[in-house]
């Protein structure tokens, strides 16, 4: 049956269209963290960092990587692992045995009252990759090259790089590291050896732990980085080559840090090139100040991969959890969720899955009312008329207020006839023109009027469509009279209903739709009649409503052909520019 048809019938069945009925109404409420997100939705620094490595000293991070712009290990420092700052090179003297300009992969660790750095550097006298150590008072450095040999180098298996220290709980310190065997036709294999308590020296017999023998990983495997979590020993590893969207991350599991390992990503990639993101590697883990595990890597920027096409590699950081299987598990990122264009016309704000409200372009920073870090709840964002504020809709109906800059925080909800704690059906809401109340969706079609401080309920909605069991709403407008509307559904519908005993909106003409495909992601209205609806591959398509002129094409907008993006699109004021926001939280304005 067609979504038209499934209408049709609902409208025999609900009186003619009458007040939409939604799941059960309940009351809800979501209690804010007070504190103030960190979003992953972007990378941790912008510039080139590849190979990164983060060491924990107290309340300070440093992040170390492989040699660009004059310094041997690149530096960068911060407070939060949010805002970085760059700082000293971290080795700025190399040993007698290395050439300059090939500086790779440095990686820390803390022994005593010092600390010791491993670093691969290029071996004057056989021209092959070798590991070095140095050692700094300081987790800062500057570091000091130690000894006048390298600590590792296999010259019969190509040299060696990628080394990274790891300390059991019973404190021995092992080094894990590859033989760079593809550097000359020869195999690549990963390796450990225990160190002495130092970390300087190696002892003992070194055991060779993995190599490359799954299609996924050919021609190679390296970065290899030992982690003890949820009672489990992780090795893992990056493979493939790495100035390609094929570069990506596996994991084994290993006995104890002398092997024996196995893998556990034999069909796939345990963590690969997703949007926005190409060739994730060179993983290293570190701890948070509360203990909590982080993964830091690199990885290129989506259509620019490689340095040829203007890419660098960016530093990234991620939660890392053990699931309930014992497998690890990235912390999901945050996705973009919502975008909202202040009445002036310059910027916005933009809303991610876990309630962050971020300001773009001229506008004052957002103070949120509620967070809820690590679940994807979040559902849409609105502004007030005065562009000094606005809500937060949250899955289970919840309407939060933010206000922007030194504004007061607007006025809590009250009245509010839709809202289901535990069950995620809430999908958009729209503000009435005079910021008085509004109407939240629910997945069905209903709509569920709410006011805003003293104000009084809106009256009902009628005509609206509504699909009993059936989660295919997926946004909702008000006109600019605030006496009616359109709900969206997501084969690209345009559903009219009235406010009260207010006239109908006028029919919807022209409307892209897409039967059978849940496609749509937003609808706005231009004045004057009209407006414009998104699909999740970013095209911003017209319609007109009545005798009204379709509006002109957008111009600007992203586009992800055949990509699941799109998240949601706003209008300024004016209706002559707007904004699409995208799964990873980017905020784009397009003209008309």
């Amino acid at each position: 049956m067609s979504l038209r048809a499934v209408f049709a019938a609902c409208c025999l069945a609900v009186a003619g269209c009458g007040p939409a009925e939604g799941p059960e109404d309940e009351a809800t409420s979501q209690e804010s963290t007070g504190e103030q997100p960190l979003s992953l939705s972007d990378p941790a620094y912008a510039g080139d960092f590849p190979d990164p490595f983060i060491l924990r000293d107290g309340n300070e991070y440093h992040a170390f990587a492989t040699n660009a712009g004059g310094a041997n290990v690149n530096h960068l420092q911060s407070n939060d692992l949010a805002k970085w700052t760059r700082v000293a090179d971290a080795l700025p003297n190399l040993p007698g045995w290395a050439a300059p300009g090939f500086t790779w992969a440095p990686a820390a660790v803390k022994r005593g009252n010092g600390y010791v750095l491993y670093f691969t550097a290029r071996h004057r006298a056989s021209g092959r990759q070798c590991v070095g150590v140095a050692t700094s008072p300081k987790a800062g450095g500057p570091y000091a090259p130690h000894g006048s040999v390298p600590l590792v180098c296999q010259l019969d298996m190509g040299g060696s790089i990628d080394a990274s220290p790891f300390v059991d709980d019973d404190g021995r310190v092992f080094l894990v590291w590859k033989n760079d065997g593809n550097c000359c036709g020869l195999g690549v294999h990963l390796w450990s050896q225990q160190l002495t308590g130092d970390g300087l020296t190696l002892i003992g017999n070194r055991a060779r732990l993995l190599t490359h023998d799954r299609a996924w990983e050919n021609p190679l495997i390296e970065a290899p980085a030992m982690v003890r979590e949820g009672g489990r020993l992780f090795l893992f590893y990056s493979a493939n080559w790495w100035e390609s969207d094929r570069y990506a991350t596996g994991y084994a599991t290993c006995s104890g840090p002398l092997g024996p390992c196995t893998k556990q990503t034999t069909d796939g990639p345990w963590f690969h090139s997703v949007f926005g993101l190409a060739g994730p590697g060179g993983a290293e883990f570190f701890r948070d100040t509360k203990g909590h595990l982080w993964m830091a890597y690199h990885a290129w920027q989506a259509g620019k991969v490689g340095y040829g096409a203007g890419g660098a590699r960016k530093l990234w950081t991620t939660p890392v959890v053990i699931d309930g299987a014992g497998r690890p598990a990235l912390v999901k990122r945050p996705e973009g969720r919502g975008v909202a264009m202040l009445p002036n016309g310059y910027g916005g704000v933009a809303l991610n899955s876990w309630g962050e409200v971020r300001s773009f372009g001229f506008v004052e920073p957002a103070r949120a009312s509620a967070y809820w870090p690590n679940r994807d709840i979040a559902r849409a964002i609105a502004v007030l008329p005065d562009g000094k504020g606005g809500y937060v809709l949250d899955g289970y109906g919840g309407i939060h207020p933010f206000a922007i800059g030194s504004a007061p925080m607007p006025p809590s909800p009250r009245q509010v006839s839709g809202s289901w704690p535990g069950w995620d059906i809430a999908r958009g809401f729209a503000l009435l023109p005079d910021g008085s109340g509004g109407y939240v969706l629910d997945g069905w079609g209903g709509l569920h009027p709410f006011a805003l401080g003293n104000h009084v309920a809106p009256r009902p909605a009628r005509g609206a469509a509504y699909w009993k069991g059936w989660d295919i709403a997926r946004g909702v407008v008000l006109n600019a009279e605030g006496t009616g509307g359109y709900v969206l559904d997501g084969w690209g519908g345009l559903h009219a209903f009235a406010v009260g005993t207010a006239a109908m909106p006028r029919a919807v003409r022209e409307n892209q739709y897409f039967k059978g495909t849940d496609l749509m992601r937003g609808v706005v209205l231009v004045p004057g009649g009209g407006g414009y609806v998104l699909d999740a591959w970013g095209s911003v398509w017209p319609f007109r409503t009545g005798p009204s002129v379709k509006p002109p094409p957008a111009r600007g907008n992203p586009t992800w052909a055949w990509s699941d993006a799109a998240r949601g699109i706003s209008l300024r004021g004016d209706g002559k520019a707007g904004a699409v926001i995208d799964v990873t939280g980017a905020a784009a304005i397009f003209s008309f």
